[in-house]
């Protein structure tokens, strides 16, 4: 009778143990704000993981996701050595092309990378589109740089290279379409076994012009 009591206590301190040991914590990641994010994108300086969301009772899926969200920034903590950084932000980033809930943006200094398997946020999975992202480089061009850096990239007068062209007078146009554009890039430089590069190209009468995303 008492080895029954015994078994039966040691099972339940077990299921408490392990409930309280792996449940969800909301606070396990910072929030940050619009402002502060858009200031340390402008220095350059830093690498971040954000993700965006909204409310958990109008948006299920941002609830669903965030745990795994934040294991992976729990992994990236150990991995890189608290180099990235991981936030939460409650908020729209349209000048990126965050306008819909949830998003998850990796931004290496001033480039940011939009995670390309919306439905799907396993934390392996965001560890490695991160690595991928931060060995994918992103040169910016201009008449005196691009003969150099497009060989430079490939070894060769010929290969293949993502550009993207904008206007010069309007620079902000281009900042939407980075995300998905730099994650294409990574994912085509792992196909390519490290053969493809991304670049951006501002022009004006028929002119380059160096932009700083």
């Amino acid at each position: 009778m008492q080895s029954t009591t015994f078994s039966s206590v040691t099972f339940l301190f077990l299921t408490t143990f392990l409930s309280h040991s792996f449940a969800f914590d909301p606070n396990a990641v910072s929030h940050t704000s619009k402002s502060a994010l858009l200031s340390s994108i402008k220095e350059g300086n830093e690498k971040f993981l954000i993700y965006f969301y909204t409310k958990f009772e109008e948006c299920p899926k941002c609830k669903e996701l965030m745990p795994l969200f934040q294991e992976a920034a729990g992994y990236l903590d150990n991995l890189e050595d608290h180099k990235i950084r991981s936030y939460k932000m409650a908020v729209k980033l349209p000048e990126y092309g965050v306008v819909n809930f949830p998003q998850l943006v990796f931004f290496d200094g001033k480039v940011p990378f939009r995670y390309d398997n919306p439905d799907d946020y396993q934390p392996d999975d965001i560890v490695d589109w991160i690595e991928e992202a931060k060995e994918t480089p992103i040169p910016e061009l201009n008449d005196e740089t691009f003969e150099h850096l497009t060989q430079a990239s490939s070894g060769s007068t010929t290969g293949d290279w993502l550009i993207l062209f904008s206007n010069s007078k309007r620079p902000e146009c281009m900042k939407p379409l980075l995300p998905d554009i730099a994650t294409v890039a990574a994912r085509l430089r792992r196909r390519k076994k490290h053969r493809n590069s991304v670049h951006s190209l501002q022009s004006q009468n028929g002119e380059t012009i160096r932009i700083r995303p």
